[in-house]
């Protein structure tokens, strides 16, 4: 009967022992996962952070060409007007050309 409880506790012991080290391994995985699980949330931030300036790279680019296709359309109406100018300039000086020449002629035909 000794006996048979020394082997009853040996055997209780080891299944404590067992228990002990099922309990550690579940803990050592517990930790694993609980690590998996941040890295997973860091992953889930950085991916949203990247979307973001994924985004906002589009838009500046967009707005950078908008930009450019305006600078273009100003530049080209100022083209515009400065020839408008040029020419109404133009126009002006041979008006004023024509009237000398009137007043020149006018001035010969009244001398003779």
């Amino acid at each position: 009967m000794r006996k048979q409880l020394q082997t009853m506790r040996a055997e209780t012991e080891a299944a404590e022992a067992r228990a002990a080290v099922a309990n550690a391994k579940l803990r050592l995985v517990e930790e694993k996962l609980a690590r998996l699980k941040q890295a997973e949330a860091r992953e889930a931030v950085a991916d949203a952070k990247l979307r973001l300036v994924t985004e906002k790279l589009a838009r500046l680019k967009m707005e950078a060409h908008e930009t450019g296709q305006q600078m273009r359309s100003d530049k080209e109406t100022v083209k515009k007007e400065q020839e408008k100018q040029n020419s109404q300039e133009a126009k002006e000086e041979m008006t004023h050309e024509q009237q000398e020449k009137r007043e020149s002629q006018e001035m010969v035909t009244a001398d003779k």
